[in-house]
């Protein structure tokens, strides 16, 4: 069994810790350039069509929006499947190790997996402002980019970084992000759904697909390792000053991240409640198509 020892400093070495800055503003930038250009090309195709079946801009980037978000969570997603399915030693990272007692396993050490939470860190401060100035997100959105932000950058630059479960908790999680944009981008398309009975059957199919995905991923799946970095969190928290580099500040940041940690989860569970709530509308009002 691998062993991990306190390491001496609160950051990664400086290599490492330059290159999860770069990785976080190329990140920004690159999804940044992504979505301009899907706005571009859709706003062509826009302006392109007759003024009775043109949409509003708002609609436009709205749409140009939702596709840059499935094509990042295609990436995190395909990414993450390969290291916790298809790659060697997968298991290592897709149970996260959970029936293991060393605390420390959870904290320190798989510093290559720190990609995840620098990648992340990027997309969500493009996301965030977007989301709120254009979109006009939900709160509850609005908190989940903030946390995954004071996170995940703890996850890109430290040493304390509970990369174990990175992989996991930001690359999987996404898996069941993909059929939840493709809803979405239906959902601002109503009149298809109402014309074509195929279409509608497909969303309902989506939602179907998204609910399990979501319910099985992250809370089935993902509970276990949301309960190891919660817990690495308070064990980081009641180390003493000076330990690993600890001071006050550092001491505050890994707060965030617990208080992060708790809010991520709480809406994971609030989410999972509605999924719930939507497929047992899904399946009455099948039951009622049936009767009629």
């Amino acid at each position: 069994m691998e062993e991990f020892q306190i390491p001496t400093e609160f950051f990664l070495p400086r290599d490492d810790f330059v290159y999860a800055l770069k990785t976080i503003a190329s990140s920004a930038v690159i999804v940044g350039i992504t979505h301009l250009f899907l706005l571009l090309i859709l706003t062509t195709c826009n302006t392109s069509k007759p003024k009775s079946n043109q949409r509003s801009k708002d609609q436009v980037f709205k749409a140009s929006y939702q596709i840059t978000h499935l094509l990042v969570n295609l990436y995190f997603g395909i990414y993450a499947l390969y290291i916790c399915v298809i790659k060697q030693h997968s298991d290592d990272v897709l149970y996260g190790n959970i029936l293991d007692k060393n605390t420390y396993r959870h904290i320190f050490g798989y510093e290559h997996y720190a990609i995840f939470g620098a990648v992340q860190v990027g997309y969500n401060l493009w996301s965030l402002p977007v989301g709120i100035l254009y979109i006009k997100e939900t709160l509850p959105m609005v908190a989940h980019h903030i946390s995954v932000i004071v996170i995940c950058s703890l996850t890109a630059t430290s040493n304390f970084g509970f990369r174990l479960h990175a992989p996991f908790l930001l690359g999987m999680f996404e898996v069941s992000s993909v059929p939840l944009s493709l809803v979405n981008l239906l959902k601002d398309h109503k009149e298809l759904l109402k014309k074509s009975a195929f279409m509608k059957n497909v969303n309902d199919l989506l939602k179907i697909v998204f609910s399990i995905a979501f319910l099985g991923i992250r809370i089935i799946l993902g509970t276990p390792h949301v309960y190891h970095t919660i817990r690495g969190a308070y064990v980081v928290m009641m180390m003493e000053e000076g330990t690993g580099g600890i001071n006050i500040v550092s001491r505050g940041w890994i707060f965030m991240v617990l208080v992060g940690q708790l809010v991520l989860f709480l809406l994971q569970l609030y989410w999972a409640y509605l999924i719930l709530k939507g497929l047992a509308k899904i399946f009455s009002k099948k039951e009622k198509e049936k009767a009629t």
